[in-house]
This record gives structure tokens, sequence and C-alpha cells, in this order.
């Protein structure tokens, strides 16, 4: 019995390696439709290494932050007691995948040693980053091909001037992508001190990768993207202004907070000027690819020799009518035969050819009918896979296509936490969050915690991916590997923050 607790316990890091592929293949339509089931198959997984931890008394509460998790747990859990009468089943698997992501993928970190830790965060990290990077440059080769069509009932590929490439929606590979780039940065700065064999290798794939990724986010045409990568890069411009402060500098007081301010502009500003201008500069490249294909195609056919050519000498040739040998004689003539065609390139619209409406996609509409669930049952709320049928309870006066796409999100995860858990879950969810920002805020200033560059790049992802849910709902109650790698990234952090296990080595 010993033996298959040992294996199972064991078998963790293989289980989130396979949820990380199985999560991230959910926003790829093409991979999902075939792979679908497993996740099935990785519930049952996880429920066999939830049991083992439980004989081993690894319990949540251990970790940082873990019981105000597990009052956040027992909440959903009276809540689907409350709503059992509405998609209890539903409800059950809903909740089971949330808590893959806090008793498994959040606390993997705990009781590992610091080089362990270290290390699988790195393989973490690079399997993702291959994943994200080949799905990226699909995507690219779609938008050169001005490839679009419609799969599984999910668009694909280029349309009306944005990206979605394999993704199923433009703001779901933008922010995979921007998870991307910023584990890409850390892994990089990780391999510096290390020395593994194929070091340039790795390094060379994530700074191609890094690329890859910035350049399918510019054509994605994503506000919320461009709006979080903005946020992230001001965020990392501060840190990156107080790490420059710790370093011992003299500076006096007005130019300390110069430094500051003009970090937290330039860091943005550099941000955006990048995504605008390689789009426009990308834009080109679908009209190179259809003059090269062009040209090849032209040569082709100059290469051919004609039949009659090839055929016997000593067959007859029908003669050409007088006519249509004069017109041949001077279309030949007028028209040199090594003359080419002009190269002419243009460019391709990368912005959104079509209206939104004036809510930002329907947001204000799901807010608006979220706001009124939420009226309706403040305390407990209504279960998450109840919201679409409370939401067409109340849609009066509201467009009924927007208030259907409840059934995906609610477009700010603050608020469907608030809807689906009621206000005491809402309450303990963003208390976890602030506890966590509190608490680091307080070591920095108590000199316990040194802070390093992954410190800010990952600080910087974290709070990119809270401001990013005010218009999206990624970090929880969704299944993709944007939520996994969250609550992975989140749980290193803060993990190895609070064991001490990183200092300023950089």
């Amino acid at each position: 019995m010993q033996k298959v607790l040992h294996i199972v316990a064991k078998s963790r890091t293989l289980f989130i390696y396979c949820y990380i592929f199985a999560m991230t293949a959910v926003t790829v339509p093409f991979l999902h439709y075939y792979t679908g089931s497993i996740t099935k198959v990785l519930l049952v997984w996880a429920a066999l290494i939830c049991c083992v931890d439980i004989v081993q008394r690894r319990d949540i509460t251990k970790v940082f932050g873990g019981k105000i998790l597990l009052a956040f747990i027992a909440c959903s859990v009276i809540t689907i007691i409350v709503n059992h009468r509405l998609n209890l089943i539903e409800n059950l698997k809903n909740f089971a995948y949330s808590l893959v992501l806090l008793l498994i993928v959040f606390t993997d970190y705990y009781g590992k040693s610091r080089e362990r830790c270290e290390l699988d965060f790195e393989h973490y990290n690079r399997f993702f980053c291959m994943i994200t990077c080949i799905a990226s440059a699909i995507s690219l080769v779609m938008f050169s091909l001005r490839y679009t069509v419609v799969f599984n009932q999910y668009r694909i590929g280029f349309y009306l001037g944005r990206l979605w490439g394999v993704y199923v929606s433009p703001n779901a590979g933008g922010i995979t992508a921007t998870i991307s780039i910023i584990l890409s940065l850390v892994s990089i700065f990780s391999l510096i001190h290390q020395n593994i064999k194929a070091k340039r290798t790795w390094q060379f794939f994530y700074w191609f990768n890094i690329i890859i990724e910035f350049v399918y986010i510019s054509l994605t045409d994503s506000y919320g993207t461009f709006v979080s990568c903005i946020i992230g890069s001001a965020i990392v411009g501060f840190m990156v202004a107080k790490f420059i402060l710790c370093r011992k500098y003299t500076f006096c007081f007005w130019k300390k907070y110069l430094l500051v301010f003009l970090y937290v502009l330039i860091f943005p500003f550099l941000c955006f000027s990048l995504l605008k201008g390689i789009a426009k500069v990308v834009s080109y490249l679908p009209s190179i690819v259809y003059v090269v294909q062009d040209r090849s195609e032209t040569n082709k056919s100059e290469s051919v020799i004609p039949s009659d050519i090839t055929s016997n000498g000593n067959q007859e040739k029908e003669p050409l009518p007088e006519s249509s040998s004069s017109k041949q004689a001077i279309s030949q003539s007028s028209k040199p035969a090594n003359e080419s065609k002009p190269l002419r390139l243009w460019s391709e619209k990368t912005e959104r050819q079509y209206e939104d409406d004036p809510g930002g996609s329907g947001r204000i509409t799901l807010w608006r009918v979220g706001l009124r669930i939420l009226k309706q049952k403040p305390v407990w709320g209504v279960g998450q896979a109840n919201i679409l049928d409370y939401a067409q309870q109340n849609s009066y006066g509201l467009n009924q296509n927007i208030v259907a796409r409840t059934a995906s999100g609610m477009h700010n995860i603050y608020l469907q936490v608030a809807v689906s858990n009621g206000l005491i879950g809402a309450i303990l969810f963003l208390s976890f969050f602030a506890y966590g920002f509190v608490d680091f805020v307080r070591d920095i200033k108590k000199g316990k915690y040194s802070i390093s560059i992954i410190d800010i790049l990952l600080f910087g992802l974290i709070a990119l991916m809270l401001a990013n849910n005010m218009v999206e709902a990624t970090v929880y109650m969704c299944q993709s590997g944007i939520t996994v790698m969250f609550w992975l990234v989140l749980g290193y952090f803060v993990g190895i923050r609070k064991a001490g296990l990183i200092g300023n080595t950089l």
C-alpha cells in the first residue's frame, strides 16, 4: 500500500505536465477536438493525488494563504449545496477543476527542496513555451497566407483585421502569448548562472519564442491584451526603478521620484510603440508571400516546353489559322519572353475591420446582467454552471445574443466569482490576493526579502493577470493553460519567497 501511495505522490509532476497540455489544448480548437476526453481521465488522477495528500497530511493550510483558500473552498461547497436543484453535476465538475488548481497546481512547490523547486518550474516553463511557440508560429503562417476557416464552430486564422491563429479568440491567444514571453524572460535570467548542457540552445529558443509571441500579439488587435501589456510594463518599470534604488545608489529625494516616474512611463510607451511598429512592418508579409508565389508560378509556366516540340519530329503539325497566328506574333513581339511582372507590395490591415458595440464587445451588458443576478442572490451566489440560466431570467431590456455569452464567462473574474459564490466568496477571493500583496510589500520594507529581476518579472506577470481579469475571466473558473500557468507561477512565487529559497541572485 505504501508503495502505491509513493507512486501516486511522485506522479504529481507528470500530472502537471499533462494538465498544462490538456488545458492549453482547450484554447486550441483543433487540439481540443481530439484531446478533450483526456481531461476526464486527469480528474480521476487528480482525485487520487488529493487522497494521497490527505493520507500523508499534506493539506492546503500549510501553504501561504492556505487558510483563506480553505475558507473559499468551503464557501464554494456551500454554494453548490444551496443551489443543488439546478445543474448539480455541472457545478460539481467545475468545482473539481477549481480544486485541481488550488490543491495540486498551487501547492506543487510545498515540501520540495530549492533545487527541485527551481528545476521543476523551469521545466514547466519550457514545456509551456514550446507549446505556445509552435501555436504562434502556425498562427503567423496563417496570417501570411490570409487563411481563415471555421473549425468545430470556432473561427481560426486571420479575419477582418484580427489574427485568431490557432486559438479560440485573439484575446485568449494574446494573453497566452504574453505569459509565454514573460516566462521566457524568467528562464533566460535563470539560465545565466546555470551550467547545463545545451544552455545556448535553450537561450536561443527563448529569445526566438519572445520574438514570435510578440509579433503574434501585435496582430491580434486585442485591446485587453494591449492594456494588460501596458499595465504590466508599467509595473515592471516601477519594480526596475526600485531595484536600481535598492542598489545603494545615492539619489536625492526628487531624483528618486523622478526616476520611478520616468520608468513607469517609458516602459509602457516602449511596449505600445513596439506592438504598433511591429504590426505595421509585418503587415507587408502577406503581400510578399503572394508576390513570391506569383513569381514562382510565372517561372514554372515559362519553363514548360511546348508539347509540339517534345513530340515526334516526323509528326505532322496542324497549322494555325492565319488570324490566330498573326495575333500570336503580335503578342510575342510586343511582350518579351523575359519580361517580369512589377513587384507590388501592399500593407494588410491589422486593425479590426468591424464595429464593436459601445460596451467593449458586450462587456457592459454582461456586467449589468451580472449585477442584477448578484442583487437577486447576494450571499451564496447561484453557482458557476447556473449563471446562464439566471442571466436569461434577468435579461429584460438587454441584447439576448450578448446575454448568451455568460455561458463562457462574464469578462470580469471578480464579478463572476461574486455572482457564482456570492459576496462572501468574492471577499475571500480578493482577500487572498490582498493578503499576498501586503505581505510581499511588508517583507521588502522590513528588509526580509531582496528583490531580484526574476521576482520583478513574476510579480509583474501576476499583477498583469489580475489587472487583465477586470475585463476577462481567465485566472479562475476557466479551463485553459492561462489559468494553470497563473496558479503555477503564483504558487512558485509566494512559496519560494516565504521559504527563503530565492535570494538576491541577479
